[in-house]
């Protein structure tokens, strides 16, 4: 056996002794130590070759992607010379915006990755993907209605716009029959020949599919225990005395080897390979490094720029708010049942407290319908972020990693298009309300009425955002009750005894949205000169409405300091909401 210097090729992706490990806790604060991921491995991928990563469950593969491409940098240590200026990282999950067809996704990706060429240009370039991966007779087809293999397609096709040198792909033929994963690889090793290096991550391929690769790197228990090209797998195995069954695949027997045999087997092969530092051909094996590595890279220095650095943060906005406001339009099932429930809730409320609202002797009741109407907006502004929108964070991740788009323009476009549709439904809820409740009909005093209402809605609505960046949809489910469940109560603490509330505690509940929208909306129909209540009684203690704003403490307050500590809570939640988005957004 004789070690050869093997001249580098034009390398898109090498990397020297990297480690992944991640902390293990005893408890949310607490660690007990660490687990090693990845083991120093090392290895290469060549420039124009499809090469697959391949390995058991828990060996590592999707670890080592996620380093190479720098879609997770915490915890990874190690040298890695790779050309993250023209990659794309292409999830196991193909997320996209299921109300819209091929066509319109392929535009939005012209729009936000090639910036302002022409229109027929655009076209062109879509055209052209399109036919190479057998896709443009399915222009008007929507997400949900394509096969396993056309939506991986599709992914490969929105990344294919920016013509990226690098493709990671984690697990593209996962859940896809045999012959839909063999066409997805063929597809891959075509893209390949024209230039572009692939590198994806594979648990157990067939052997036809397994041939379509130029190289294997196989990982057991976090090190490298084969390098080399498909039809060499055989040999090595004879060179480590270990004789692949006639009626076993390669890639089967080596990955159960690991699996039957455990750290032994993976001890030897890893050290014949050199954890990666030496590619097997055939009869010898070859070293593809050099003892230091010219312009290398250190991963902490490596970063991302922009490939578009001419498309504008304006431009980026503008096309993502149509595509926001289009994207809310067409969830018409989503429309209609939130049209159906402020409607609904709004004349069930209005029938149970018909023409109440001029009668001076049922304060309790006036107070009561001060915390519903915020109840009502606060739960629903809340409960509907924190089920709907996680799954929307995992697209602004892969989307933000592959450079469509910056953070910014997405959240400024995503927090006003969500706006128009808000402010209708509320003013429909609160007419209804307003109307079948008997309040006075002065247009000034409704549009106070509704102001005090939509600014609770706009922090409830950051308090949802913010729970849904931060948590699951399972996690969110039980934060966001608790965490209404705490304001409720805070909204309602104290009305009847405010003079003997104690002042921590007072000025804590100055801080509580729900109770601060309660003021505001007590003050607009009991404020602004209101004149007396109705009452049957000969005495009547709250039919002037002065007194009834005493009673709660709010003679020494005013509307405006309401609905200003509500605008500071708006930017507070909103602030918090971004920096959720950006440290999720985070590699």
């Amino acid at each position: 056996m004789e070690l050869k210097p093997c001249l580098r090729e034009q390398l898109d992706v090498e990397f020297q002794d990297v480690f992944y490990s991640v902390k293990i806790f005893k408890n949310y604060v607490q660690t007990i130590g660490k687990l090693d991921i990845l083991q120093g491995v090392s290895g290469r991928f060549g420039h124009g070759k499809l090469s697959a990563i391949m390995g058991s469950s828990g060996a590592g593969k999707s670890s080592l992607l996620n380093a190479l491409s720098g879609y997770v940098t915490i915890g990874v240590s190690g040298d890695i010379i790779c050309d993250r200026k023209n990659i794309c990282y292409i999830v196991q999950e193909d997320e996209h915006g299921e109300n819209f067809t091929v066509g319109e996704l392929m535009n939005l990706a012209c729009d936000l990755r090639l910036g302002r060429k022409q229109r027929s240009e655009k076209r062109e370039i879509i055209n052209k993907i399109l036919i190479k991966l057998n896709m443009n007779h399915r222009v008007d087809v929507k997400p949900h209605k394509l096969s396993g293999g056309e939506r991986k397609r599709l992914s490969i096709a929105l990344e294919l716009v920016a013509n990226p040198k690098i493709l990671f792909l984690d697990e593209p033929i996962s859940g896809l029959d045999e012959v839909t994963a063999r066409q997805c690889i063929q597809l891959l090793s075509n893209l390949a020949k024209e230039g572009h290096t692939i590198v994806c991550t594979l648990h157990q391929p067939s052997m036809t599919t397994f041939n379509y690769f130029d190289s294997v790197y196989v990982l057991g228990k976090g090190q490298c225990i084969y390098q080399g090209s498909p039809r060499s797998l055989i040999p090595f195995l004879q060179h480590i005395q270990r004789e692949c069954p006639i009626q076993y695949s390669p890639p089967d027997y080596i990955i159960e080897l690991c699996d039957f045999e455990g750290e032994k087997i993976i001890r030897l092969m890893s050290e014949a390979m050199g954890n990666g530092k030496y590619i097997y051909y055939d009869d010898s094996i070859q070293m593809p490094f050099r003892q230091t590595i010219a312009e290398q890279t250190a991963l902490e220095d490596s970063g991302f720029t922009l490939r578009n650095e001419k498309i504008s943060g304006f431009y980026q906005f503008k096309i993502l708010f149509a595509f926001m406001i289009l994207k809310i339009m067409r969830a018409r099932v989503s429309l209609l049942l939130q049209f159906v429930h402020h409607s609904s809730v709004g004349i069930f409320m209005g029938l149970i407290i018909w023409n109440k609202g001029n009668e001076g002797a049922l304060m309790y009741e006036h107070m009561k319908f001060c915390v519903i109407n915020i109840f009502m907006v606060a739960y629903t502004q809340i409960i509907i972020p924190v089920l709907g929108y996680p799954t929307e964070v995992k697209l602004l991740k892969k989307e933000t990693f592959n450079h469509w788009y910056t953070l910014p323009p997405y959240y400024a476009a995503f927090c006003l298009s969500r706006v128009p549709l808000q402010i209708f439904l509320n003013v429909m809820y609160l007419g209804t309300t307003y109307t079948m409740y008997g309040l006075p009909m002065q247009w000034s005093r409704f549009i106070l009425f509704v102001l005090a209402v939509q600014m609770t809605s706009f922090v409830a609505e950051g308090i949802g955002l913010t729970i849904a960046s931060i948590f699951n949809v399972i996690n969110g489910t039980v934060v966001g009750p608790v965490t209404i469940a705490t304001f409720l109560g805070t909204a309602i603490y104290g009305f009847d005894f405010v003079s003997r509330i104690p002042k921590i505690v007072d000025i804590l509940l100055t801080f509580t949205f729900m109770r601060v929208g309660c003021k505001a909306l007590i003050f607009t129909l009991f404020g602004f000169g209101r004149e007396k209540l109705d009452c049957d009684d000969y005495f009547c203690h709250f039919s002037d409405p002065r007194v009834l704003l005493k009673f709660v403490g709010l003679h020494k307050t005013s509307f405006q300091e309401q609905i200003f500590l509500l605008l500071i809570m708006v930017i507070f939640f909103r602030i918090l909401f971004y920096l959720g988005l950006r440290r999720r957004c985070k590699t």
